[in-house]
């Protein structure tokens, strides 16, 4: 790889630009991705200015991947890059997922849904008082939870299914009345600069989703998502409303997303059209 002037990709740690420069001697198509610049909020000042000087060479000899907007804007802030920057977002994998169609039923109020893991960056009391306030006044049927082991006993409407694999989940997404996704992230620097497969997955399978501001950037080519400002149970109680109560024009808007995940967000496209412009 290194003689045929192919692409090399290499994860960053800070070490990387002081040990692995000579590789540009014979293979200047180097990319370097950047999910996260380890020590550079230390409170050690030898270990800050250690990470400062490997991210200032990294810009400078090398090409940089990042897997949001917002990673590439803290690198830029840093140092200028010199050579070429790419924001590659995290794919999926579209099995499955594409072949589920929901359970639709006028009768019931939809049910809000989250499936993942239980990410310490995600606002999960305001979600749950947002969704027991609706509960109560009966524009959804709850809150069901996959990958969350326990749901908080002060909330009857919330239900946790524990882990979960891509069969049983779509086996049991299909018995849920009229579901809607949620992406109830922080406003946290970390929630920002994430590239969440769960969001593209959700996309998949064309249902409606409720999505924190913070992954704006993340969802702006996607269809049928309904935005709130990041932290505020209110804005959150508001956009599931304007879903529960037109749910069917609610599903119509997001049909649009399976096409759009299938042809960005999967892997080979992610891969490929990074590709395309870095050979």
């Amino acid at each position: 790889m290194l003689f045929s002037h192919r692409l090399m990709v290499v994860r960053w740690r800070p070490v990387i630009p002081f040990l692995f420069w000579p590789v540009l001697l014979i293979n200047r198509n180097v990319w370097v991705e950047v999910n996260a610049l380890t020590g550079i909020d230390s409170n050690k000042a030898p270990v800050r200015l250690g990470v400062r000087l490997a991210v200032w060479l990294t810009t400078r000899l090398f090409n940089i991947i990042t897997v949001s907007e917002v990673s590439m804007d803290r690198i830029k802030t840093l140092a200028r890059p010199c050579r070429r920057t790419y924001v590659m977002p995290n794919g999926f994998d579209p099995d499955q997922l594409i072949d589920f169609e929901p359970l639709c039923d006028p009768r019931v109020p939809p049910w809000l849904v989250y499936f993942g893991k239980e990410q310490p960056y995600y606002d999960w009391e305001l979600l749950y008082q947002a969704a027991s306030e609706l509960t109560e006044r009966g524009v959804i049927s709850g809150l069901r939870l996959f990958g969350v082991d326990q749901a908080p006993s002060s909330y009857p409407s919330v239900f946790a299914h524990g882990a979960f694999d891509r069969g049983s989940l779509v086996r049991a997404l299909s018995d849920i009345e009229n579901p809607i996704l949620v992406v109830h992230s922080s406003a946290s620097d970390a929630a920002r600069a994430t590239s969440p497969v769960k969001l593209f997955e959700y996309a998949a399978l064309a249902l409606p989703i409720v999505c924190s501001g913070s992954m704006s950037r993340q969802a702006g080519r996607l269809h049928g998502v309904w935005f709130y400002p990041a932290g505020d149970q209110s804005g959150l109680v508001e956009a599931i409303h304007e879903l529960a109560v037109d749910y069917p024009l609610a599903r119509e808007r997001a049909a649009g997303s399976r096409d759009v995940a299938m042809a960005h967000y999967t892997w080979p496209a992610v891969v490929g059209d990074w590709h395309k412009g870095a050979l």
